[in-house]
């Protein structure tokens, strides 16, 4: 795709990107996709670039390492392309993404802002793989509802609500010393999976954001204002301690949301 965003020169660089997973990984590369925000539609100049890759088979070795360099050569044009340090994404074994019980499975996974890649489960869970058949870009490959059988919705839920209660229980255990990237980050996240369990469908954190705002207690409109206004690249907000007041009231929405999840998700399962 030649103009997969509304930037030109994200565009380039991204163009640059797939050429060199072609060279590199051949016939074993299915397809390049960008999925989250410049998928649905509200990416801006602070979002990150998410991508999947979905590979015929998993690779290490020189491929491996061919790979990891390719990628260490794209983040350093940091100073002059702005986004180059900002590609976040894993690479998919066919096989892992259209099993749906294979969530543990560890994907090469290159982290916003990370030279290096490493091994996590990040993006191997059923949310990703339900906005990848609904909203995937392709930089390379077919189509992407060609590769998988559609989430069911169901199974999504029972993922999200698992997700949103282990880890609320951990941000919770955790305490309140934290970045204002990681506050924002939690209050959208919470959002956009409530949102989620509501509607059966995933939303971006924008509008998920708004959605929150008109449905919950306009107890937390304050909350969720701070964090709609505050929106500033995740490398500025890392490095900016998060206020404490904005940490502890978001400590109990995370509290809030999740009675609200439990509830709904109970009412959910009685009924099936």
């Amino acid at each position: 795709m030649t103009h997969p965003t509304k930037f030109k020169d994200l565009n380039a660089l991204l163009a640059d990107f797939t050429a060199g997973h072609k060279e590199i990984l051949g016939d074993n590369l299915i397809g390049l996709y960008l999925q989250g925000s410049a998928a649905v539609g509200d990416m801006d100049e602070h979002s990150d670039v998410d991508f999947i890759g979905v590979l015929k088979q998993d690779i290490d070795g020189p491929l491996l390492e061919e790979l990891r360099e390719f990628n260490r050569q794209i983040f350093d044009r940091r100073p002059d392309i702005f986004w180059a340090e900002h590609l976040e994404g894993s690479y998919y074994p066919i096989e892992v993404l259209q099993d749906f019980s294979a969530v543990d499975y560890k994907l090469l996974y290159l982290d916003n802002g990370a030279r290096e890649m490493t091994r996590d489960t990040h993006c191997n869970t059923l949310v990703v793989r339900w906005c990848l058949y609904e909203y995937a870009i392709p930089l390379a490959g077919p189509d992407f509802k060609t590769l998988m059988d559609p989430v069911p919705v169901d199974q999504m839920k029972a993922d999200v609500h698992e997700i949103m209660t282990s880890w609320g229980a951990d941000i919770l255990e955790r305490g309140v010393d934290s970045s204002c990237f990681y506050q924002q980050f939690i209050t959208g996240f919470y959002c956009r999976t409530l949102h989620t369990l509501q509607s059966g469908r995933v939303h971006s954190k924008r509008a998920s954001l708004a959605w929150a705002k008109e449905t919950l207690d306009p107890e937390w409109n304050g909350l969720l204002n701070q964090v709609i206004s505050d929106r500033a690249s995740s490398a500025v907000l890392a490095v900016k301690p998060a206020d404490p007041v904005d940490m502890k009231r978001t400590l109990e929405f995370v509290k809030y949301v999740n009675s609200i999840s439990e509830r709904y998700f109970s009412q959910e399962q009685t009924n099936v």
